[in-house]
């Protein structure tokens, strides 16, 4: 068994505000759990499907925060109603959500990367009060080998995260990746994709650039942008 294997690779830069929270629980049940649904439906261990979240809470007497606990997630009504968020969770403050399809436990024991991987990070977590240039990043990874190109989906979360970018490449599950030009720079396995560092000519912190001031080509296709109508090219 292996945890190389090529995917297809998708990046969805969110929009420019909070106007749309996918881990509210109203918004994530309604709009973004279908799409993400129909794009898990295509491999044959989509009933395995596991969840993760990282999110905080009030320490009891103390200044701190402590991580939430949930229990096992599954791709499940009663899991989906446990982890997000609504009006009079206040005090939780959502970090980051995963899904794994097998679930990452299956995954370990049969030493393979997973079929599909999906990831949603709050790129406003941290309360700093600095330039945001993007609400969410969103992570989409389907193996090459389930033949199953999940393009129509992609650009249809991508109209509901009201995103102003969303770009693509074939990449490897694990190991480092950079661009030719070393503008962007993956060190790790595609479960470790998040913002820091990726883009080398914001320095760690790619929030200080606009999203339109981003060079994503020629290293990715760019599939979506809010400058441009929405175009529903078909999966294959």
């Amino acid at each position: 068994m292996s945890w190389n294997g090529n995917y297809h690779f998708y990046l969805i830069f969110g929009a420019r505000d909070a106007s749309i929270q996918p881990w509210e629980k109203d918004t994530w049940l309604q709009t973004i759990q279908p799409l993400l649904d129909k794009i898990l439906q295509a491999s044959p261990s989509y009933r395995k499907t596991g969840l993760s979240t990282l999110q905080y809470v009030p320490k009891p007497n103390s200044v701190y925060s402590q991580v939430a606990k949930f229990g096992k997630l599954r791709w499940d009504l009663p899991s989906h109603e446990k982890w997000t968020l609504t009006a009079t969770d206040g005090q939780r403050r959502f970090c980051q959500v995963e899904g794994w399809t097998p679930m990452r436990t299956v995954c370990a024991t049969n030493d393979h990367a997973p079929d599909i991987y999906f990831s949603i990070w709050n790129e406003r977590y941290y309360p700093t009060g600095k330039k945001v240039a993007f609400d969410c990043l969103c992570v989409i990874a389907v193996a090459d080998q389930l033949s199953y190109h999940p393009r129509e989906e992609v650009l249809l979360l991508s109209h509901a995260l009201r995103a102003q970018k969303t770009v693509y490449r074939q990449r490897n599950w694990q190991g480092s990746e950079a661009s030719p030009t070393a503008q962007w720079e993956f060190i790790n396995c595609i479960q470790d994709t998040h913002v820091a560092g990726i883009y080398k000519p914001a320095g760690e912190d790619i929030h200080q650039l606009d999203v339109e001031d981003i060079v994503f080509t020629p290293y990715w296709e760019v599939v979506y942008s809010d400058q441009t109508p929405v175009v529903i090219s078909g999966g294959s």
